[in-house]
């Protein structure tokens, strides 16, 4: 079995979503992003996950560029940070006006298996501790954190005419679910709080804010196919088997909310906010057996800079300054070897 981290009390993890790094487009991203990385290091924040979308085309510059910010504030770590993929990050999306109408073409001609080989060629050193139970594939995987079980998924559906037609809808694949239930059903779970990393929301979508109007286009297009599909199975899963908590982006508003007794962290304005809703990402903490969240909002760089402001229940920063293809071959007992 892999490495599992020590029990610390409190046990803090910062989660974030939907970060859609694009240096050649959107620079300003970056600066937001290291801003967030900077303020999780000086906070001492324990582990950081982040639920997808983490590039704006799946582009090898973007991933190695996301890999290169990980390196900055040296946080490319296992112990560190979780990943999972994002819609975005194996099909991308639009950046001008005649993409819109070639896009589903895009993700038809997207190689699927060999864009994930890329994702995880960029963020190995982030699954050294993990375990796997696939033969094939990172996902699902295990990590142990401060006491806590991190389990990653893959949600991101394969491009289909009908039932994926630009890439923006979810679903966990049948071998993969397999996978989990075997899992989640296991003694390595044994008495753990359980947190779910996943891309897709279990919940309504809205349009995005911030975003260009070229963006809020195509969002309003993908906003019609924003799907999980079976996730009514997974729901039951997830209840039946105790999961304490999920995590989420794909629909970019922040905030929680309740299913079937579970509750959804959902990170998705951590970028891009939606209409009406802050610019934030998620901070839990563990402590005595209890999990605590709450928001930490990003202002825009037009406020003024100014030291971290920290105000009761609610956390505010400020002062923005500007900020390989082979999958490893170490499953868990519970898997098969590969």
């Amino acid at each position: 079995m892999g490495i599992i981290m020590a029990m610390k009390t409190p046990f803090t993890i910062a989660h974030l979503s939907d970060l859609h790094l694009s240096p050649a487009f959107y620079p300003e991203r970056s600066m937001r992003f290291r801003s967030i990385l900077s303020f999780c290091v000086e906070r001492e924040v324990d582990h950081i996950i982040i639920t997808g979308d983490i590039t704006n085309q799946a582009k090898e510059e973007e991933f190695r560029h996301f890999r290169e910010i990980l390196i900055e504030h040296s946080l490319l770590d296992s112990s560190k940070v979780s990943v999972i993929t994002g819609n975005h990050d194996i099909f991308g999306g639009p950046h001008f006006a005649e993409d819109v109408l070639n896009f589903p073409s895009l993700c038809r001609s997207t190689d699927y298996r060999q864009k994930l080989e890329l994702f995880y060629h960029y963020t190995k050193e982030t699954f050294s501790t993990a375990e796997f139970f696939s033969t094939n594939s990172l996902f699902p995987y295990l990590k142990v954190i401060g006491g806590i079980a991190v389990v990653g998924l893959n949600s991101v559906a394969e491009w289909h005419v009908l039932k994926n037609p630009i890439g923006s809808n979810g679903r966990i694949s049948s071998g993969q679910f397999d996978c989990l239930r075997t899992l989640l059903k296991s003694r390595i779970l044994h008495k753990k709080k359980i947190l779910i990393a996943i891309h897709h929301h279990f919940s309504i979508s809205e349009l995005h804010s911030e975003a260009t109007s070229l963006e809020r286009v195509w969002q309003a297009i993908e906003s019609t196919t924003l799907k999980l599909r079976k996730k009514k199975r997974l729901l039951r899963l997830f209840s039946k088997e105790n999961v304490t908590k999920v995590l989420h982006g794909h629909v970019h508003t922040h905030g929680t909310y309740t299913k079937n007794g579970i509750e959804f962290i959902n990170a998705g304005a951590t970028m891009i906010p939606a209409k009406n809703s802050p610019q934030a990402f998620h901070m839990i903490t563990v402590r005595d057996g209890n999990i605590e969240t709450e928001s930490v909002t990003i202002p825009s760089e037009t406020k003024s800079r100014r030291k971290n402001i920290i105000t009761e229940g609610h956390v505010h920063i400020t002062g923005f300054h500007g900020i390989l293809p082979v999958y490893p071959r170490r499953t868990h007992s519970l898997g098969r070897k590969y």
